[in-house]
């Protein structure tokens, strides 16, 4: 068994080149904190930037920004304990086996999510329309990111959620500005036709 001689290791703390190289990696490790943090706050912006001229809803502007400020800080957060030395592949596969547990569990979440955007970004009905959707009529009082608002004919407020309008026959009755109504008139079989007619007319 080898023992420890403390002078050797005196000497060793003693010197420069034992300790140098860390100091060097953990400024450059700090460095990349600080500059990745900004690095991130500039793409956030620019990220903002677009999607506002694109036109994107308020609601899913936040959402996409929060998901790329969480992983842009993950990504400077991984470079950094890189440089240190910390080996980050174990850490990397714990954060993907974790987000997959994650996904698994929200699955049902994450499809009213995905429906939601769907109906952020092509619009099938705005604010205001009075559609039917989801197994219900109404006119539409809120799109949020999980569910759909619609208040009915009787002032009842309903909450669908985003992956059952998106499932179904969504039939906006706001859409057009003119629509066709059929009504349908009743008359017995003496009656003048003509004068039927020119009643209605």
């Amino acid at each position: 068994m080898k023992t420890l001689d403390w002078k050797t290791l005196l000497e060793q703390a003693s010197d420069p080149n034992t300790y140098i190289p860390w100091v060097i990696n953990i400024a450059i490790a700090i460095s990349i904190l600080v500059l990745g943090r900004y690095l991130a706050k500039f793409i956030l912006m620019l990220v903002r930037r677009g999607l506002q001229r694109a036109d994107f809803d308020e609601i899913l502007r936040n959402f996409i920004c929060s998901l790329l400020k969480s992983f842009l800080y993950l990504v400077v957060l991984v470079v950094a304990l890189d440089q240190v030395g910390v080996n980050t592949t174990s850490l990397v596969a714990l954060i993907g086996a974790a987000g997959l547990a994650i996904g698994l569990a929200l699955q049902d979440s994450l499809k009213n999510f995905a429906a939601g955007v769907m109906l952020v970004v092509f619009r099938p009905f705005s604010v205001g329309d009075f559609v039917e959707a989801g197994g219900c009529t109404g006119v539409v009082e809120e799109i949020h990111i999980f569910n759909t608002r619609m208040r009915t004919g009787d002032n009842v407020m309903i909450i669908i959620p985003n992956s059952q309008v998106t499932d179904g026959v969504i039939t906006n009755f706001s859409a057009k500005d003119t629509r066709r109504i059929d009504l349908v008139f009743g008359c017995g079989y003496n009656d003048d036709l003509a004068a039927v007619k020119r009643y209605l007319e």
